[in-house]
This record gives C-alpha cells, structure tokens and sequence, in this order.
C-alpha cells in the first residue's frame, strides 16, 4: 500500500485541462501478448457533450464490458452524472487512473492504442467522482486523489456589439436605407459562478443514493466550499463507499498473465476483490471415492481466465495417478483445452476460448490408469461462475450458457 493521497499535488482547475478524450487500450507488455488486458482511457475535462461521446465508446463495445480508467478535475455535472448512470447500466467497473499511450514506431502505423496504466497520483475531482460513483466496482489507489466540493452552476453571458457603415437618402423628409455594411464587432464574455440550485442539488443527490453512496458523500460536498477542494482521506473513502477496492500497486492493470484489474478489497469482510472466482467440487469414480476441486478465476480487462484442477480421494493409494482434461468444441473439432496431469493441474484459457466453453459448459475428465473410466464437469453448476461469465464474455455467450 501507499502513503496518504493527501501528500500529493492537488489536481489542475477543470478550465485547464484539455476537453476529455476516450481511447481503447491494450496492454503494451511483451509478457502478455496476445492477451494482454484491455480497458478505456477517459482523460481530461468534462464538458457538454461528453456523455454523448462516452454513450458512443461504449455502444462501440456491443456487450463486452470493459473498465474505464478516468483521470479528470471534473467540468459538467449533468454529462458526469449520464455517463455515471450508463456505466451502473452496463455493469462496469471504474478505477482512478492515468493511461500512458505508447508511441507509435512510426506515424501512421499506430493501430489499436496501447499503453500503460498508472494509479500513482491520478486524479477524480469535483464532478468526477459523480462518474466513479456510476462504478459497479470502484478502484481508487491509497496514493491517487478523489476530491470533492459544493456544486457550482456557471453561467456565461455574452454580448456582441456591432457597427455599421450605412447610406441613405432623404425622401419626403424621411430617411430611407440604401445600403448597410458591418464594419466592426466586439465581443465580451462574463462568467458567474453561483451555487447549485435546489434542482441541481437535488438531483446531485437522488444520483448519489441511487449508486449507493450518498449520505457521507453528500455531507463533504456540503460542507466544502466551491473555491476549496476537499480531497478524501483512506478513511472517507470508506466511509462514502467512493472506494471499494484498493489499488494495491503503481499500476491499475496488471499485465502478467493478462491479470487485468488488481487490488484489494476496502472491506476485510467484503466477499470480493478484484478477482471473480468460481469454484466447486464434483464427484468422480464413485468406487474410489474421487473428488475433483475445481477453481476459475478472472480479473475486469483481463485477457485469460486461470483454471485451476486438484483431486483428492479419502484413500491416497486408490486415487488417480493422472487425469486428462479436455473440451472440444460441439462441431466435434480439435480439443481447444486439453491437458495431462497427475493430482494438480493450472491452465490459462484465452478468453475467446474461455467464452466458447461457457456455451457447452461441459468439460471431459478421464483417468489415464483406467480406460474407460470418465466424468464430466458442468462449470455453470460452479459457485460464482454465472457472475464470472457475464462479466468475461459478451452477453450473447453468457445467455446461450444459461439456457
């Protein structure tokens, strides 16, 4: 873990930074090619009209769920809270981090992004954290800064005056126009900043309830002035529930083993991190009293989907001396998953395999020490494993898996 967000520089005013871009990002590290972790950049202000831009992104997905990186100071309160309500729409998870893109080799042969991501010091400010509340998982790092203050309402007013050059003529003692021609223009701009009406602020906070984070977190936008930025300790980030798991290192995504999203959970007696983890136990070669434990785990953004396999017999000597596991797919073609082992085996599955299986959900088991002797794995009877297919795989496959 990292020290207290609180030692960091505070984040730029929103007027400073750059108007929010969104990228779709793999992962640049040559451990995890070609199933390196994906996700979607969301950096800089928000501003009218990127809740649009955001609807657009995910819409791209279809029904792949990815988690999306934000780094922000904040900017339109009415496109965070779209873009927080479509993000609990669509069960994604947020995390507060920066993307670093990486160069391309030479202009014009970039192709998809890729990058890395970096927790260490991003930052969630003023109206962002109405998007990180959207999250159906909120991934914030003890070293990066969420802030919050009262809601402001900006209004711009613009008066244009223009001069002109015209000719007329006096006809019966009236003037008559000829002709008209602008020959200047100035222009000046005023903005008032005023607190949020009773409208916005009650809307702010029927959002906020409605995504589970409301009381604390309203009390600090309260209780903050507009000029000042309040910026959450470990402990309110807790508290407001903003924070649901740690970041427990400089990175948001972890590239080894395609991993995807890691952390910790915020709350030791929470029943999730940031894995989805399906396991159960089946019975096999009843005679011998043989049981097979099995175990998926999965990481949001992550390319591959680690199965783990172990045997056990109440009688040691009775138990196999190998197994083989294998799945084909139901045209009968070449087994996509098939492994040897003794009493343990660990495999990583792609994850376009991995959804493949999910149709099935039936895995071959048989005992090299006994021909003929064989089970079957249903994996859609496993604990968590219906969470872990909806989150892994596009909605078609988790539907087909569950019919």
């Amino acid at each position: 873990m990292f020290g207290a967000a609180a030692a960091l520089a505070a984040p730029k005013p929103a007027d400073a930074a750059p108007p929010m871009r969104f990228l779709r990002v793999i992962g640049d590290d040559a451990r995890c090619r070609p199933h390196c972790p994906e996700w979607i950049a969301a950096e800089g202000r928000i501003e009218i009209g990127t809740a649009r831009a955001f609807a657009r992104v995910i819409a791209d997905l279809g029904d792949r769920r990815l988690p999306i990186l934000i780094n922000s100071p904040g900017g339109s309160v009415p496109d965070a809270i779209t873009m927080g309500r479509l993000i609990r729409s669509r069960r994604l998870a947020v995390a507060v981090a920066h993307t670093n893109i990486t160069p391309c080799a030479s202009p014009g042969e970039c192709g998809e992004a890729s990058g890395a991501s970096v927790a260490l010091g991003a930052f969630c400010a003023s109206a962002c954290p109405l998007v990180l509340a959207g999250g159906v998982e909120r991934y914030v790092s003890p070293a990066g800064l969420v802030g919050l203050h009262q809601i402001t309402t900006i209004m711009t007013r613009l008066s244009v005056v223009r001069t002109y050059r015209v000719h007329y003529r006096v006809v019966g003692g009236q003037k008559e126009e000829i002709s008209r021609e602008l020959i200047g223009e100035t222009r000046n701009r005023t903005t008032t900043k005023e607190a949020a009406g009773p409208k916005v602020a009650s809307e702010i906070a029927s959002y906020l309830e409605s995504m589970g984070v409301g009381g604390p977190t309203l009390a600090l936008i309260a209780g903050t002035p507009s000029t000042s930025l309040h910026l959450l300790t470990m402990d309110e980030l807790e508290a407001t529930r903003l924070a649901t798991i740690w970041i427990d290192s400089p990175a948001a995504m972890q590239n080894d083993g395609a991993n995807g999203l890691t952390g910790m959970a915020v709350d030791a007696k929470a029943d999730h991190t940031a894995e989805l983890r399906a396991h159960g136990e089946t019975a096999f070669f009843a005679d011998d009293g043989v049981r097979l434990e099995s175990l998926f785990d999965y990481r949001r953004g992550g390319g591959l989907v680690r199965a783990e396999f172990s045997s056990r017999s109440a009688d040691a000597s009775a138990g196999p001396t190998g197994l083989e596991l294998k799945w084909s797919p139901g045209d009968g073609g070449k087994p996509l998953l098939k492994s040897t082992f003794g009493d343990r085996l660990g495999v990583d599955i792609p994850l376009d395999a991995f959804c493949e299986l999910a149709v099935s959900g039936r895995l071959d088991v048989a005992r090299l020490d006994r021909l003929g002797s064989s089970g079957e794995i249903d994996i859609h009877a496993l604990t968590g494993m219906k969470a872990l297919i909806e989150e892994a795989c596009p909605a078609p496959a988790a539907k087909r898996a569950k019919a």
